[in-house]
């Protein structure tokens, strides 16, 4: 016979299930209510509780925190949640992959009636396989966080990788590691979620993969072992086998997890198989699968044998971006677009790709992205510092998928931002932009006159009507006043700052200078170190 306990802090809602289900039927003898989190715990302390129904939203606490506690307390528990919220419907299918359930109110009482009787058989069977094998009884008689505790110690080498003090302290906790034993670790890998859900949502379908994975990866092997969260979205499985499968059904016990967090859990991950090793080789085994997800950048919802170490790839020539660029500046997004995706779809089927890779290309089309708005006249701190911008450069070293997701961000956002802000801008302000970007360019009032597509002469009287000046006029005042700064600011050689002025005559690069600074660029020079020599000196004296 059965116990049950109901929690929920609605008292109506207590009493029309305690009237409605048909305990004798079920072979449930007791049923235990409680309206509070505190109260429920101190039920379990006294009975034996086999099955719990709890609400998954109380006044003092949720059900997810007693499920925790239940977790660690009373493992052998089934749970199953009530709730009224209808937008939980998506985890009911994650649910029932697992040891729990969910069912929204008002409760339909057939269907509540079908999740105990589905959870008594959890229980039966569970119990069976606990009599009929006496390894899996002593491994899963302890609390889950136990063992979770243990493993961690083992794979962080608290405990040292040395077969004896790794008994002594399997040991120490009563813990059963019997030498025929082989382990294989698996790592999950979760990579993305593909719906935006909150905290609470996000911890109900890690709960779910937890069961479905225990369900798929453990049982259908006839092996046992528990799930450990080594960070966020990433969890470990230790299996422990008297005969170790062969690796052709581990891989479709992982690819039918893969396949089910797909449709259910609307995640996509990887499933690392690690080597058959002796326990005091597991930190070295973990360690190999957690570099190679690592360095995975181009599969993802895999299932993949890890049999070695990673190694380092070869180095991968990066393309030419400056046609990339030329076309983001002549507004041609879509082309652009399509020429880079189809270098990450090859990049992505190549050898040797890695991280590593994926950084280089990074850092290599932010230098050609910069360029092109510092072309237009943008600073990147006006589009980038969004909170879904730093979340996706966070994400782009991931996967390749992740890179050409932040790639299309990247370059919509720049590209809606310049041409908005090219709406906004005067004629006049556009061609100031260009030429303080393009100083060391030739050019010439033609050619301005073509890159904002306006008529040279129309150009030449609109842009003195609002400067004074004409466009050949600003451009040769600009390139002295930049030469100056340099001049004084810099130890460049006076050709090479003529050069980076747009000059390169150096005769009538010193004639423009004189004309507009009334000294020669060498004069110029000394006098401003003569300047800033007398200020720092009278610094001193003050």
């Amino acid at each position: 016979m059965l116990q049950l306990l109901i929690v929920d802090d609605e008292r109506v809602a207590i009493e029309a299930i305690r009237h409605a289900i048909p305990w004798e039927e079920l072979e449930i003898s007791g049923v235990f209510e409680a309206s509070n989190i505190k109260k429920a715990k101190e039920i379990f302390e006294e009975q034996s509780i086999d099955i719990l129904l709890c609400d998954i939203e109380m006044p003092q606490g949720s059900g997810l925190e007693l499920l925790e506690w239940v977790r660690e307390n009373a493992p052998m528990t089934v749970t199953i949640f009530l709730t009224c919220h209808a937008d939980f419907q998506f985890a009911k299918k994650a649910m029932e992959l697992g040891s729990l359930d969910y069912i929204l109110k008002p409760l339909p009482y057939d269907e509540l009636t079908a999740a105990i009787q589905k959870a008594i058989q959890k229980i039966k069977k569970d119990s069976e396989s606990l009599e009929n094998n006496q390894f899996r009884q002593a491994w899963n008689r302890h609390h889950p966080q136990l063992f979770e505790n243990f493993w961690l110690e083992v794979i962080e080498q608290s405990i040292p990788p040395n077969p004896q003090a790794i008994l002594e302290a399997a040991s120490s906790r009563k813990i059963s590691l019997p030498d025929r034993m082989k382990y294989v670790p698996i790592l999950l890998k979760i990579h993305r979620w593909n719906k935006e859900f909150n905290k609470r949502e996000i911890k109900i379908l890690e709960y779910a993969l937890r069961n479905a994975g225990q369900e798929l990866l453990f049982n259908k092997n006839g092996g046992s072992g528990h799930l450990i969260a080594i960070d966020e979205n990433t969890l470990l499985t230790i299996q422990a086998y008297e005969e170790l499968p062969n690796a052709d059904s581990l891989l479709a016990n992982c690819r039918l997890f893969i396949e089910a967090s797909n449709q259910y859990f609307y995640c996509d991950l990887c499933c690392y198989i690690g080597k058959p090793s002796a326990v005091h080789e597991m930190a070295g085994a973990v360690e190999e699968l957690l570099e190679y997800d690592q360095n995975n950048v181009t599969e993802i919802n895999k299932a993949l044998i890890v049999s070695e170490k990673y190694r380092a790839s070869a180095v991968i020539d990066l393309p030419d971006m400056t046609m990339w660029g030329i076309l983001l500046q002549e507004n041609a997004r879509d082309r652009a677009l399509i020429e880079i995706k189809e270098y990450l779809v090859r990049l992505s089927h190549g050898k040797g790709v890695d991280k590593q890779v994926l950084q280089r290309f990074q850092q290599n089309f932010i230098q050609m992205l910069y360029y092109v708005l510092q072309v237009k006249g943008v600073q990147a701190h006006e589009l980038y510092s969004d909170q879904k911008s730093f979340l996706l450069v966070s994400q782009v070293n991931h996967n390749i998928q992740d890179l050409v997701v932040w790639v299309e961000n990247a370059v919509n956002k720049a590209m809606n931002y310049i041409s908005s802000k090219e709406l906004k801008d005067s004629v006049v302000q556009r061609v100031i932009n260009y030429i303080s970007a393009n100083l060391d360019e030739d050019l010439s009032r033609d050619s301005i006159a073509d890159y904002i597509g306006m008529n040279p002469d129309y150009l030449t009287r609109v842009f003195k009507k609002e400067t004074g000046l004409s466009v050949v006029e600003y451009i040769s005042q600009q390139r002295v006043e930049r030469a100056k700064e340099l001049l004084s600011k810099t130890e460049m050689q006076i050709s090479m700052v003529a050069a980076s002025v747009g000059y390169h005559n150096f005769s009538h690069f010193s004639q423009m200078f004189k004309k507009h600074a009334f000294m020669n660029p060498g004069a110029y020079r000394n006098h401003s170190r003569s300047l800033n020599s007398y200020s720092i000196s009278g610094q001193r004296r003050d």
